[in-house]
């Protein structure tokens, strides 16, 4: 090596140790204090990762959840519970229990209703975070609110992050050997399209790993190396790397020309305006709808979950009950106006595809079917700002809402 090649090294050792020594040190001080991670980007990470910073941050339980077996070919990250006595966390907004306690079986009921001492339960309810205690106290879910009104027994086992098909398989595995009487299926107009999808993804090819969110870029080439370095080695060990990458994602997504704004405003009967969705979460429910109103998607991404939910309704002889549970947005539809005017006309009409098609699908297969659409659309016409039926943040059902949904099931099912 010449005396200029070493100056030459010399020059560039020392800053490329600096910055070398910068990148270490950053990425222990992400380990050591996940909470400085914001949120909106936490959510952007690689799930494995996700997971673990988390857990740290006391948002997940300790030492995590539990995977539940699935014999359907099905995403296996879409299947699990929470461990016995996790204290799962929410993010705080007035009205909203910030923390909920589940079971001995990590669902969430009230402590009364035990499901290792029970023989058999009268009802068994399965669904998403809409049928989980979202923000609100076990026995405050239209569940637990449906067994104090009929007297009935009841068991929830309703979990976040997942849609019919996973709603199926945890019915079997913890609600069939309990030989329920009814089963009320909830489900949800916002997310359960995207976890059909998902899952219809996974069936036609089992070593794809599917993206539920929006990929940040608009070339397919970009996509596919963006999702690639986020699910290799880097991006499953990498806080650094996910953190950057999530505020490029994060960038990418509120940009005028690749974001997807969906906030909302609505103006309750006292005159008063509340934000609803002021984090810009959930903006995949814009592009789903999109795709199923384009014809992109079509409805019969559900028809295996729902054969399958009537087959085992004659197998081990239960009513078989559907709620259709709007979103906020469907809910207030008369009162909202959203930041971007051009997601409405999707957005409604994709409700509109959803309601007819578990309508029709009813009459042809004999489940009970329950629109809690124009019930919650009337209430909210009616109610001040101060008796939301939903979180304006977290756009999941207040414990006014869950009672609603309880009540309509109540007549429902008492005239069965």
């Amino acid at each position: 090596m010449t005396v200029s090649s070493n100056r030459v090294f010399r020059k560039l050792a020392l800053p490329a140790l600096s910055v070398l020594i910068f990148l270490v040190c950053t990425e222990i001080g992400l380990r050591l204090l996940p909470q400085v991670i914001p949120i909106k980007i936490l959510i952007e990470f690689e799930p494995g990762i996700r997971s673990v910073a988390a857990m740290h941050r006391g948002l997940q339980p300790r030492p995590g959840s539990i995977p539940i077996e699935r014999d359907d070919g099905g995403p296996s990250d879409r299947l699990w519970r929470y461990r016995g006595g996790a204290e799962v966390a929410v993010d705080p907004e007035p009205g909203l229990v910030e923390v909920v306690t589940m079971d001995d079986e990590g669902f969430c009921n009230p402590e009364t209703d035990a499901y290792a001492t029970a023989d058999h339960f009268d009802v068994i309810a399965i669904g998403d975070s809409f049928t989980f205690c979202t923000g609100v106290e076990p026995e405050e879910a239209w569940p637990a609110r449906l067994s104090a009104l009929t007297g009935w027994s009841a068991y929830n086992l309703g979990m976040p992050g997942r849609g019919l098909y996973e709603y199926i398989e945890t019915l079997e595995v913890y609600g069939l050997p309990k030989s329920p009487r009814i089963v009320v299926m909830g489900v949800y107009e916002g997310n359960d399209v995207r976890d059909a999808y998902v899952y219809n993804q996974a069936q036609a090819d089992p070593n794809r790993r599917v993206e539920s969110e929006l990929c940040p870029f608009e070339s397919a080439h970009s996509c596919e190396t963006f999702l690639a370095l986020k699910h290799g080695a880097l991006g499953r060990n990498s806080y650094l790397y996910n953190l950057l990458s999530g505020l490029l994602a994060n960038y990418l997504h509120r940009s005028e020309r690749l974001g997807v704004e969906f906030r909302y405003a609505v103006r309750f009967p006292d005159g008063k305006v509340l934000d609803f969705n002021s984090g810009n979460w959930d903006k995949n429910v814009v592009q789903y709808a999109h795709r199923l109103t384009t014809g992109l998607l079509t409805t019969s991404l559900f028809d295996d979950a729902l054969q399958r939910f009537m087959a085992l309704a004659e197998k081990h002889d239960f009513v078989p009950v559907l709620v259709f549970q709007p979103t906020a947005h469907s809910t207030y539809a008369g009162m909202t106006r959203f930041e971007d005017t051009s997601i409405e006309s999707s957005l409604r009409a994709s409700g509109e595809v959803l309601r007819s098609y578990f309508s029709e699908r009813s009459q042809d297969l004999g489940y009970h079917y329950l629109d809690m659409t124009d019930h919650l659309q009337s209430e909210a016409e009616r109610r001040s700002s101060r008796e939301q039926l939903y979180f304006p943040l977290n756009l999941h059902y207040s414990q006014a809402g869950h009672e609603l949904v309880a009540r309509d099931l109540a007549q429902l099912l008492n005239g069965l």
